[in-house]
Formats: C-alpha cells, sequence, structure tokens
C-alpha cells in the first residue's frame, strides 16, 4: 500500500503473527530450518539515516525498501540456495519447499531423481513440474530426490532470512538506501547519494559470489509434504 504521500509502505503489525506459521503436519521431514528475523531489525540505522528533518521517511517507508533490497540481493546473487534431499511419501507427488507467506521460488538450480540429474529440457516428459510460488511435482516413480533451488523473500513479506542481518547488513542498508534517497519529492531525496549508495551496494555484492565459490550457503531445511502453509 502507499502512505499519504504516494510512498511504499509496508505494514508489519498485523502481519508479525501470520507470518511466523510453523507446519506441524507429520508428513514432514525434519532438515536444519532457516531462521528468520523482523524487517524491524534493519530500521534504526535507515530511519536515522534519512530522518532529522520534519517529513523524514517513516518506519513503514524503510520497512518496504528494505525487504526491496533484500529481495535484489537475493535475485541477483542467489544467496538463498538451499538443498532438499528427502524420500517421496507413498502417493504423494506436491511437495512445498517454503513458506509462502515469507519467501518464493527463484529459480530451480538442479534436480536429481533416483541418483539420475535430471536435465530441465526433460523436467515435463517426465512428469516433473514446477510451480512457483514454492511447490514441485515429482514422477510417481520417484522414490529419492534431491532438490537445488533459489528463494527470494516474497512480495509482502515481515520477515526474512536471518543471513541478511548477521552477514550482509552492510548491503542491504546500501540498497535501501539508494532506494530510499532516489524516490522523488521527498525531503530525504538525494539522487546523487543514491548513485554512491548503489554503486557502494554493487561493489560489495561480489563477496556475495566469493562466499559461494568457497561453499558458504544455507544448508538443508524443513520439506512439507503434500501440505501449503
Amino acid at each position: 500500500m502507499k502512505d499519504k504521500t504516494g510512498v511504499l509502505t509496508i505494514n508489519c503489525d498485523d502481519e508479525a503473527e501470520a507470518a511466523q506459521s510453523v507446519c506441524e503436519c507429520v508428513d514432514s521431514v525434519t532438515r536444519l530450518q532457516p531462521e528468520y528475523i523482523s524487517l524491524d531489525a534493519f530500521v534504526p540505522t535507515i530511519y536515522f539515516a534519512t530522518d532529522g528533518k520534519e517529513g523524514g521517511a517513516t518506519k513503514d517507508v524503510v520497512r518496504t525498501y528494505v525487504l526491496r533490497a533484500t529481495q535484489t540481493i537475493a535475485r541477483e546473487t542467489h544467496l538463498l540456495t538451499r538443498w532438499f534431499d528427502f524420500e517421496t511419501e507413498d502417493c504423494v507427488q506436491d511437495y512445498y519447499l517454503c513458506n509462502t507467506r515469507i519467501e518464493r521460488l527463484n529459480m530451480v538450480e538442479r534436480v536429481e531423481i533416483d541418483g539420475h540429474l535430471i536435465s530441465p529440457y526433460h523436467y515435463r516428459g517426465m512428469g516433473l513440474v514446477i510451480q512457483p510460488p514454492n511447490m514441485i511435482t515429482v514422477p510417481k516413480e520417484a522414490c529419492q530426490v534431491s532438490v537445488e533451488a533459489s528463494f527470494v523473500p516474497a512480495e509482502h513479506a515481515c520477515e526474512v532470512d536471518r543471513v541478511f542481518f548477521d552477514r550482509y547488513r552492510h548491503i542491504v542498508d546500501a540498497w535501501a538506501l539508494a532506494y530510499l534517497y532516489e524516490i522523488p519529492n521527498q525531503d530525504w531525496t538525494d539522487v546523487r547519494m543514491s548513485v554512491v549508495k548503489k554503486r557502494e551496494a554493487q561493489g560489495m555484492m561480489a563477496n556475495i559470489a566469493s562466499e559461494q565459490r568457497r561453499g558458504f550457503h544455507n544448508g538443508m531445511v524443513d520439506l512439507l509434504v503434500g501440505v501449503e502453509l
């Protein structure tokens, strides 16, 4: 939604509890669960960088552009790449890879079925279907499935993977400020600083690619079998 100045905003106050829903289905296969953190954790630094004047950016506005920053980082670097390795359940073909209140599927990087790497050109012919925002349908005869996939924060998420805060907060801050400074006709508008912050963020994102080459990733996650959050 937009505030009275026309700037996009996210209000997370009424959504925080819903965003933390956890599947308790007995069909779940336990893996290492990603840890999430509220967008509010990022707000103070950016809020004060644009505040100090009457009409400074509100916290809802800051949340919106923090989320946009994390989406940019995840989409361009595939930072949120995760691995799923599971045995299929009898009569179950649909497997949900993420909670759509928090994240959505960006790209499936690799699929193995019963030890065989499957080319994307053969997915549909084998009965393997990728269904955004979060589902993969596997062949009926599949027994063991391995999936490597990347994710991005959902459009209206109020939480993001904690890795953004613990390891890459400086990049999130830079992107968020770049987006905020380029909004026209605001007291905090500063086109020159927007360009500076974008260059700073783009330069730092090279470090993410370097870490990925060294094998850093978010590990295994919970697989939700036949139950959508």
